[in-house]
Formats: structure tokens, C-alpha cells, sequence
């Protein structure tokens, strides 16, 4: 049986497509897995954004603005601390 120039150029044809189609997928699927990183890492900024954002309001809140200028005690040494 005789192979034909043309079976072998099917059949060329035929890996090269096969090749092509997995690399598509596989391509494909580590972009999936690189989307899905990168909406956890998103979720997982905006719920620090979120603590950050509240630890922030409690710090700026009047009275804790107000306790922290209050001194809670003189200088150790007897030394008078001067304002201006």
C-alpha cells in the first residue's frame, strides 16, 4: 500500500490542529486559574481597605482626638513642658 503525499499532508494538518486545540485550552484554563487569583486577592483588598478605613474613623473621632491631646501624666524629671 502506497502512501500518498496528500495522506501525509491530512495527516500533518491533522497533529497541527490537534496541537493548536490543546494549547488553546490549556491556555484557557491557566487564564481561569489567574482570574480567579486575582478576584481573591481583590475581595481580599477591599475587606482590608474596609478595616482600615473603620480602624481610621475610630482614630480620627473627636474623642479620641480629644484623649489623645490630653496629656495623662507631667514629665517624670519635674521638668515643666512648654506650649506654644
Amino acid at each position: 500500500m502506497k502512501i500518498a503525499s496528500y495522506d501525509i499532508g491530512i495527516f500533518i494538518l491533522s497533529i497541527t490542529i490537534c496541537l493548536f486545540s490543546s494549547y488553546f485550552n490549556i491556555s484557557s484554563t491557566t487564564l481561569g486559574y489567574k482570574i480567579g487569583e486575582t478576584k481573591q486577592t481583590e475581595i481580599d483588598l477591599i475587606e482590608r481597605r474596609s478595616l482600615l478605613e473603620s480602624e481610621l474613623a475610630k482614630i480620627t473621632s473627636k474623642s479620641s482626638l480629644k484623649q489623645l491631646s490630653i496629656p495623662t501624666e507631667g514629665p517624670k524629671d519635674g521638668k515643666i513642658l512648654a506650649s506654644y
